[in-house]
């Protein structure tokens, strides 16, 4: 595990959500300080609280501890992504369907232009 990305994506998260490390620290049971720590790079969380912090973010484990999958900016692709959860998880219900349902559409669409329809 690369404790840069790891401390990177952690950060990036925890401010897309508009959250304080001592926020993280009460949720997460444990002295804002060793939150600090994992988002500086000094210390490695354990796995239970690795899986409580995507569980916070309703994220899998991996946008946590892996880089983006794209060529550009790992940080940018990372800050976008961690946006657009931040958006859709405060959003109503309706409105997250509305938003699932047009992202269904939109693929719908690439889909067939894909096979030429």
């Amino acid at each position: 595990m690369d404790l840069e990305v790891l401390a990177h994506n952690l950060r990036f998260f925890r401010e897309a959500h508009g959250y304080t490390q001592e926020y993280l620290g009460d949720i997460l049971n444990i002295q804002r300080q060793s939150y600090c720590n994992y988002e500086n790079g000094r210390r490695i969380p354990s796995v239970e609280i690795l899986s409580d912090i995507a569980d916070l973010y309703d994220i899998p484990v991996d946008l946590l501890i892996k880089p983006a999958n794209n060529k550009s900016d790992s940080s940018a692709v990372n800050y976008t992504l961690a946006q657009l959860i931040a958006d859709f998880q405060s959003l109503s219900d309706a409105d997250k369907r509305d938003v699932q349902t047009f992202i269904s559409y939109k693929k719908s669409l690439h889909h067939n232009h894909q096979e030429g329809v």
